[in-house]
């Protein structure tokens, strides 16, 4: 469960408090401990771009933390810092890794043409400048999407096969937080109670999946609208900054929820959000926009516990968007069924003569349609909050799943 955390339940009497007390720490240092363990059991990390130079039998390689460097590498004085025999008549031949999606660069002796090969989308082009630095300019353009549909191939084989894609293909991407954001905001109304007021959070999340290392800092605002008893309208910002080894990524969007109760324990959430993200260090980016609906249902167990099932589809897509001097449309397109159980209640803890209310939760999230690199992955944690009016919230989450994808997120809320 993404975003703000405002779980609360006003728990009845204190029954079998010592067990119940012992059950929830065991909840909360699990969820801590495996956080830590998914962060240290990461993979190395590496550049999500490098250039490796062959000219008349030396090779010299060389990483890159944006797009603009690794281009760069393949004009004359880049080649000449590669490896220093290199000459403007020299055959060349240059391994590119694209943030994961491997491409080759070729000259051929005595010419200014540059031939550009990713085999993993079919591409296969020749830029023809009258030298080879206007050879290496036609290719810097074309990877801005100016003039050509190809590169929109290759971002998104870059979203189906790689792990650090911007807007698809793993869960700091924007797709993943669309759908995060709309079945988050459902789950903490149905065990907050949907309260009105504005809220502001603070979430930082880290994952490591193939090679990779990707933090974000998430800043999501709200304003909550109670228009009756069973109707409710809420307005959703989330801003968030990612760093994935070091090159940057910028997100945001605004959404629109309209929660009704049904009954008194089962409400429905449809929603529509649009924003996007941008990347010129990663070379991606797009409009997102999606729309939603999320159940929750509750079941009281007994006056401690409270159990909330959400069950949430969103159909989510890209639109064309331009960033600078790119001109970027992923065309993609997807499904997503996203599945939850949150447990509640008063386990018996005091701090400071204070009702340490816990929350602990499973979430599982899986992608249909356009090809993404993670497909599924399943998030574990706990939330508490100091007391049963304390407007500030606290939590941690361990997220595990496809491609071997592992991660923690660290959140805290305050409801005004």
């Amino acid at each position: 469960m993404q975003h703000r955390n405002i779980l609360r339940y006003r728990a009845g009497s204190k029954k079998n408090g010592s067990r119940l007390a012992q059950l929830g720490v065991a909840l909360a240092r699990g969820a801590v401990g495996l956080a830590v363990l998914g962060h240290a059991g990461g993979a190395a990390a590496r550049d999500p771009f490098s250039v490796t130079v062959t000219v008349d039998g030396q090779t010299g390689s060389q990483g890159f933390t944006r797009l603009q460097d690794a281009y760069n590498a393949l004009d004359t004085t880049g080649l000449q810092s590669i490896v220093g025999g290199y000459t403007d008549i020299s055959a060349a031949t240059a391994d590119i890794n694209l943030r994961g999606v491997p491409a080759t660069a070729i000259y051929t002796a005595n010419s200014a043409a540059l031939r550009i090969v990713i085999p993993g989308p079919g591409i296969d082009i020749t830029f023809n400048g009258a030298t080879r630095d206007e050879s290496q300019q036609l290719f810097v353009d074309w990877l801005r999407g100016q003039g050509s549909s190809q590169v929109n191939e290759v971002l998104r084989y870059a979203a189906a096969t790689t792990s650090i894609d911007p807007v698809a293909g793993n869960p700091n991407a924007a797709m993943n937080q669309f759908v995060a954001a709309d079945f988050g905001r459902a789950l903490e109304a149905a065990v907050d109670g949907g309260q009105a007021g504005f809220g502001l959070a603070a979430r930082f999340g880290s994952f490591t999946a193939a090679g990779y290392n990707s933090r974000s800092l998430s800043v999501p605002m709200n304003q909550t609208f109670v228009l009756s008893e069973n109707d409710t309208i809420e307005l959703d910002l989330p801003l968030t900054w990612t760093n994935t080894e070091g090159a940057q990524s910028y997100a945001g969007n605004l959404g629109i929820l309209y929660r009704r109760k049904i009954f008194d324990w089962w409400t429905l959430q449809p929603s529509f959000r649009v924003g996007g993200v941008g990347s010129i260090d990663l070379g991606g980016g797009s409009g997102v926009y999606s729309a939603a609906l999320n159940s929750t249902i509750q079941f009281p167990i007994t006056d401690e516990l409270r159990l909330t099932i959400a069950n949430g589809v969103t159909y989510v897509s890209t639109f064309p968007v331009a960033i600078g001097s790119y001109s970027i449309n992923y065309d993609m397109a997807n499904t997503v069924f996203r599945n939850g159980l949150v447990l509640t209640g008063d386990f018996g803890l005091r701090v400071a003569d204070r009702a340490l209310i816990l929350s602990a939760f499973a979430v599982d999230t899986r992608f249909t349609g356009d090809a993404v690199f993670i497909q599924n992955y399943q998030e574990f944690g706990v939330f508490a909050q100091l007391g049963r009016d304390s407007p500030i919230r606290v939590g941690a989450t361990f997220l595990t799943g496809d491609q071997g994808v592992r991660g923690f997120y660290l959140n805290t809320g305050v409801q005004f």
